[in-house]
């Protein structure tokens, strides 16, 4: 196996795991997989890889299946919008929104316009971008394989020019953009340099932007079958540098909250705003060495950390519906029996004062 970002020949397993950060696969019916690190940069890949028409038959039905979805008469019914995943996209924003501005004062140009394209690489159904033309006016685009994801981007959000995926790695959209977007979908990718060379040849303006949202190796369960790698920062910004960009910005953060990940913490993904560099990506002559065993000593430091954190606010919602259920207890199921009797005669003293 030798690594797609360096190149890098021979993986290591990684070999690290803790209770609240699981590596096997949440998904065990479509793939199941072992994490992998790369000895040349620090990537985590899961092996072996699901092949596309598995991948895409899961990405169309069980992925993409919403909670409120029921099965009547044979027919899976579901609703036209996933409001937990889509919240949870528009929310992704502030941290768009946030990188960009503190980069403002030092890149005129960084701050999207009326007049500026954006294209969102994995839009689903194009909350993300909803939130972007709130905040900038900006001309939106959805890209993404789920057909019913992009007629809600295109019908509902008026992103008229959406499209669904056909090739990743080919598509244009007939107008360069000044922003490509991709929320948590970088990971998704089989070849993301293959990608980036596209997205810098193909897609974006000469004086364009990318921003990035993926999960943090550092603070994140790697058990996503969907996942070909995992990031940290200095992985992503090889990969970057590689690809022919020039990363502006690059840090970690927590938001928005996952409730679903009970170790949810404060550097689970990592955001990061690039642009295409004036000179061509890394050769292979510049593989980097990482030391594997301090990425390993670093996981479990983060995995200790984020879970006992975990366990200590799992303990304060155990105090908080113990007290709720003294409270209830007490006052329904004590009181209830007493108040009746007490009222009777509070009546009754009340009668008797009253009475000539």
């Amino acid at each position: 196996m030798n690594c797609r970002i360096c190149g890098h020949a021979g993986l290591e397993t990684l070999g690290v795991e803790a209770f609240l950060f699981p590596v096997r696969s949440y998904a065990p019916d479509f793939h199941v997989f072992e994490n992998f690190i790369c000895p040349g940069c620090g990537v985590v890949s899961g092996q072996p890889e699901p092949d596309d028409a598995a991948l895409g038959a899961y990405y169309e039905n069980a992925y993409r299946t919403s909670r409120d979805a029921l099965t009547i008469g044979g027919k899976l019914i579901d609703t036209p919008i996933d409001l937990g995943v889509g919240g949870r996209s528009l929310a992704r924003v502030r941290s768009f929104h946030d990188l960009v501005v503190r980069n403002t004062e030092n890149i005129a140009d960084v701050q999207p316009t009326e007049n500026d394209l954006v294209i969102d690489f994995g839009a689903y159904q194009g909350l993300f971008l909803h939130g972007v033309r709130q905040l900038w006016g900006c001309r939106c685009l959805a890209y993404d394989h789920s057909e019913k994801g992009i007629a809600f981007a295109r019908d509902y959000l008026g992103f008229a020019a959406s499209r669904v995926t056909e090739n990743i790695y080919q598509d244009t959209f007939g107008e360069r953009a000044r922003f490509a977007t991709m929320i948590h979908s970088l990971e998704h990718l089989r070849e993301p340099l293959r990608f980036l060379e596209h997205l810098k040849t193909d897609i974006l303006r000469k004086d364009g932007y990318l921003y990035i949202e993926i999960p943090n190796l550092y603070g994140m369960a790697l058990c996503d079958p969907t996942h070909f790698f995992t990031y940290s920062e200095q992985s992503l910004r090889h990969l970057l540098e590689r690809g022919g960009f020039e990363v502006i910005d690059i840090a970690v953060q927590g938001f928005p909250v996952v409730p679903e990940f009970v170790a949810h913490n404060d550097e689970q993904n990592i955001v990061c705003l690039a642009r295409p560099a004036k000179t061509s990506g890394l050769k292979d002559s510049s593989i980097p060495v990482v030391d594997l065993n301090a990425i390993r000593r670093r996981l479990r430091a983060s995995y200790g950390r984020h879970s006992n954190a975990a366990i200590g606010r799992q303990f304060r919602i155990a105090l908080t519906q113990g007290a709720k259920f003294f409270y209830y207890l007490t006052f329904a199921g004590i009181l209830e029996r007493i108040s009746p009797r007490l009222s009777a005669r509070v009546l009754k003293f009340i009668g008797r004062r009253r009475a000539p």
